[in-house]
């Protein structure tokens, strides 16, 4: 039979004949139907049974059809709707996840080829965001309340699908942003955020925040893609207005969210914070530079500050605990907090902004002992050196300034290695793990580094002419003596350091450096100096190496002679 309407369906179907096919597709997807469930027998085996509930959704192939040859009126979408009625409610008697997942697959391949075909263009766009509001609904609700159903605990599978349903109409809208042109996102919007209150009001039924967390990508990704293909300075109210809703709307789920200790509500939260955060700003940023500035980020810790006190106050929540919920609302106040400054004074503030959150992180991992807060801080600490130490293309976003010394060279490394050093002051007491004890030795290390590349930029600029920082270590007898005797005075501050505090490997570095620093003098500078000039030089080396011996003695001496008693 069905081979018969897919012939008949794709050689003979026209208008006037629509009625009388989409009647036969529904009659042969209600025998079918009624078939696969009765009559119900003891002896049919249950794969079987579920393989007979598959046969009703070949009616959606005929459908297909229908909407390749251009017929795409409401009443062949009526049809589909019948069809996926009658396959959930097959799959509900049958107990079969299979049926509901291939109806919603079919579906969304046929709304995807209306979308993708000249009819669409014509007919304009309120019908699309119709039917595919009205399937997204639908499936987003039979998913879960089958699921209810079936699923058999936390560790069953099959309670993903409800997410994988949530994803069918965020699919279908960015397929629309991508064909048709959107110039007001309004009605696109009004789709996506019926679909993102529908479930994030079935995450709240079913106790479940993975639909949220699903919620959240796909809403951002169709936000993203608008934006970036659509979006006028011009006409930037409406947009701004539209981020500002969808980012309070996930904001405030967890306050709402029925899981009593489960963090992914307050980390789909904070996440969408910082999301929508990153769309506003490049709003404002375009369309009323005036506002750029440290209020944005102010105003978007506000609702995270809200959050703390709530678990705090309201869920009893202690901070020792190093409750993952408390991690994420206060690691949100700090990015946010750690983003004034630098967005305020407009350079590098991405850098910054990750230096800044990652020291704020570990200080609040001493009030919060959640290892994840470890992590992450010293995770964006090292994004934030690798950017500023492995990044040649850092000096070209800034031009040169004019004052020596005090520029955005000592803004911004300064500020990223001080914020290495103290996060690795602040973590360095905890070493219960191998892992525990690496961070701080990565962090100050990192630190270093910074500090003696921003030792040498200082002096560079010291010495260059024109627009561009050059870094040049021959032609200036100033320039290279000054090298010299800054890295001499930096080996000298990493041996103090590592006799101070005994740690040999800072010793290390400290000696290599100073080994470095001899021989560049010797090699280097001394072959431009007089005979007089000379001799003044040697002194000057024995000098330091006489200093060095003496501070080696001082503090490892006694130590050594101490061990050998």
């Amino acid at each position: 039979m069905f081979a018969l309407l897919a012939a008949w369906t794709s050689q003979y179907l026209t208008h006037p004949l629509l009625w009388w096919g989409l009647g036969g597709y529904i009659v042969f997807a209600l025998i079918h139907s009624g078939f696969s469930v009765w009559p119900a027998r003891a002896e049919t085996k249950a794969a079987s049974t579920k393989w007979q509930a598959l046969v009703p959704l070949l009616a959606l192939v005929l459908l297909f059809i229908c909407v390749w040859n251009g017929e795409t009126s409401f009443a062949v979408w009526t049809c589909v709707l019948l069809i996926d009625l009658l396959a959930v409610g097959t799959a509900w008697s049958v107990r079969s996840v299979l049926a509901l997942l291939v109806a919603l697959i079919a579906t969304l391949i046929t709304a995807a080829l209306w979308i993708f075909t000249p009819p669409p263009v014509e007919e304009g766009i309120v019908g699309i965001l119709t039917v595919v509001g009205g399937f997204g609904i639908f499936f987003s609700v039979a998913a879960s309340l089958l699921m209810r159903r079936l699923a058999n605990g936390v560790g069953d599978t099959r309670r993903n699908v409800p997410a994988l349903a949530a994803a069918m109409p965020f699919i279908l809208l960015m397929m629309v942003v991508a064909k048709l042109p959107v110039p007001e996102p309004s009605a696109v919007f009004a789709v996506a955020l019926l679909m993102t209150v529908v479930l994030l009001a079935l995450g709240i039924l079913g106790r479940t925040s993975s639909i949220a967390a699903v919620g959240l990508a796909f809403t951002w990704v169709l936000e993203r893609e608008w934006h970036t293909m659509h979006f006028s300075s011009a006409h930037a109210v409406l947009p701004l207005a539209w981020y500002i809703v969808f980012g309070l709307l996930f904001i405030a789920f967890p306050f709402f969210a029925r899981e009593e200790r489960n963090p992914i509500a307050w980390a789909v939260g904070a996440v969408s914070g910082l999301l929508h955060f990153l769309l506003i700003y490049e709003v404002v940023a375009a369309s009323y530079p005036a506002f750029r500035n440290g209020l944005l980020p102010a105003l978007f810790a506000l609702p995270f500050a809200c959050g703390v006190y709530y678990l705090v106050r309201k869920r009893g929540v202690l901070p020792s605990s190093g409750d993952a919920r408390l991690a994420w609302q206060g690691g949100a106040v700090l990015l946010f907090v750690s983003l004034i400054f630098p967005i305020q004074f407009q350079r590098e503030w991405i850098t910054l902004g990750w230096a800044v959150e990652g020291l704020a992180l570990l200080a609040l991992f001493r009030l919060v002992p959640n290892a994840g807060l470890r992590l992450a801080g010293a995770a964006l600490l090292s994004v934030a050196f690798v950017r500023l130490a492995l990044n040649p293309a850092v000096f070209e976003y800034h031009r040169r300034a004019g004052t020596r010394i005090w520029n955005w060279y000592l803004y911004a490394y300064g500020i990223a290695s001080l914020c290495s050093l103290g996060g690795a002051m602040l973590v360095q007491d905890f070493r219960a793990t191998e892992l525990a004890r690496l961070i701080p030795r990565l962090l100050y290390t990192l630190g270093a580094i910074l500090a003696f590349l921003l030792l040498n930029i200082e002096i560079a600029d010291y010495f260059s002419i024109g627009p561009t920082l050059t870094f040049s270590f021959s032609g200036n007898f100033a320039r290279d003596m000054t090298y010299s005797i800054a890295w001499a005075l930096f080996a000298f501050a990493l041996l103090l350091i590592g006799m101070k505090q005994k740690m040999r490997y800072v010793r290390y570095a400290g000696l290599a450096l100073l080994l470095i620093t001899l021989l560049k003098l010797f090699l280097h500078d001394l072959g431009s100096l007089s005979q007089l000039y000379r001799i003044g030089a040697f002194i000057g080396v024995a000098l330091i190496l006489i200093v060095a011996s003496f501070v080696y003695q001082h503090f490892l001496a006694p130590a050594a002679s101490a061990e050998k008693s």
